[in-house]
C-alpha cells in the first residue's frame, strides 16, 4: 500500500462529499435532493478511487504514462496559449453578458456567437442549436422549475427610464 498525493486528494474529496450529504440531511427534502444525490455519488466514486489508488501495485510515477504531459508535447505552446486565452475571454464575456443582460438573454446570445464565431458553423446550425438550447432552458428552468432569474443591469436601467 502506498500513500500519494492522489490518495490524499481522493480522501479530501471523500470528506467534502460526506460533509455535504450530512449537512443536507438537515434541510427540507426539496432543497436536499440535489446535494444528497450528487454528494452520495461523489462519495462512492471517491471511495472507489481511493481504494484503487491505495491498492495500486506499480512502483513509481516515472513508469506511468502521464496523459497531461503527453498531450501537451504534441501541441505548439504558442497555439495552446492562444487557445487558453481565447476560451478565458469567452468565459469572461459570458459572465459579463449575464451581468448586463440577464441569463435568459445572455444564454442564447452567447451560444449563438460562440457557435457562429468560434465554431465557424453556418447560419442554420447556429440558429437551430441556439433555438433548441433556449427552448430546453426556458421550459426546464423557467416553466417547470419556476426559477426567477434576475434581470441584467441594462434591463434594470431601461426599466428605470421607461417607468
Amino acid at each position: 500500500m502506498r500513500c500519494s498525493g492522489k490518495a490524499v486528494m481522493c480522501f479530501c474529496l471523500l470528506l467534502i462529499a460526506l460533509g455535504v450529504v450530512l449537512s443536507a440531511l438537515q434541510w427540507p427534502i426539496k432543497t436536499a435532493v440535489f446535494p444528497i444525490g450528487i454528494g452520495s455519488i461523489i462519495f462512492v466514486m471517491a471511495m472507489i478511487e481511493l481504494l484503487f489508488t491505495l491498492m495500486d501495485k506499480e512502483k513509481g510515477i516515472e513508469e506511468k504514462d502521464v496523459m497531461d504531459f503527453k498531450l501537451s508535447r504534441s501541441i505548439d505552446p504558442a497555439l495552446a496559449r492562444q487557445r487558453t486565452i481565447s476560451i478565458f475571454l469567452w468565459i469572461i464575456g459570458f459572465f459579463f453578458m449575464i451581468l448586463f443582460l440577464g441569463m435568459p438573454v445572455a444564454l442564447p446570445l452567447f451560444l449563438f456567437l460562440y457557435i457562429k464565431v468560434s465554431g465557424k458553423e453556418g447560419w442554420k446550425i447556429s440558429l437551430g442549436l441556439t433555438a433548441g438550447v433556449w427552448i430546453c432552458f426556458y421550459f426546464l428552468f423557467m416553466q417547470f422549475l419556476k426559477i426567477q432569474f434576475r434581470a441584467g443591469w441594462l434591463q434594470d436601467r431601461l426599466r428605470m427610464f421607461i417607468s
